[in-house]
């Protein structure tokens, strides 16, 4: 994790603490002692549970103080708002690449699921050289799908590599599958 996200994470959180200093103090703190947890589930809900951006705001509400994140409770459709808005290069990335694999393939699954890890930055990075990338997933979906008749029939033709006798009793067959494509 970049401790960008977390520095803008602070820098938020910041803001609503000073503006929760505005604010008169009562005897009795009546903020839910869990207002942090609900506001970083809510967070987490939006962007993905295993993005940097969630992982940011669960790591600066376990040090902020319920106080602070029942306010932060009333603007978390904002917050919502900027990061989906900031996650945009994310999903354009996954939109591209999706469309040049095709959008039900196991890579296109593979995409969207790694994708949802990166950070802004990488998918930033990973943009100008999309057809670099979409040649090299285009190769990947090659090699997940099955052979073809004409391949299998080639494979199966001739006689397979073997030694010894051709009537005796006991044959032993080897057979290995790789699951690596590229193996």
């Amino acid at each position: 994790m970049t401790a960008k996200p977390i520095l803008r994470s602070l820098l938020v959180f910041g803001f609503l603490l000073v503006a929760a200093c505005n604010r008169p103090v009562s005897e009795s703190s009546t903020a839910n002692p869990k207002a942090c947890a609900t506001y970083s589930e809510k967070i987490c809900k939006a962007v993905g549970d295993s993005s940097p951006s969630c992982a940011s705001v669960k790591d600066t509400a376990e040090i902020l103080p319920p106080e602070a994140c029942a306010i932060a409770l009333t603007k978390v459709d904002g917050a919502i708002v900027k990061l989906t808005a900031k996650r945009k290069s994310c999903d354009d990335l996954v939109a591209k690449l999706c469309a040049a694999v095709g959008p039900k393939t196991e890579t296109c699954q593979m995409v969207t699921t790694q994708t949802a890890e990166f950070p802004t930055e990488q998918c930033d990075a990973m943009l100008p050289r999309i057809a670099e990338i979409i040649e090299s997933l285009k190769a990947r979906e090659a090699a997940n799908q099955p052979l073809s008749a004409e391949k299998a029939q080639a494979l199966a033709a001739g006689t397979p590599p073997s030694f010894g006798l051709a009537d005796s009793k006991v044959t032993v067959v080897e057979f290995s599958d790789f699951q690596c494509p590229f193996c």
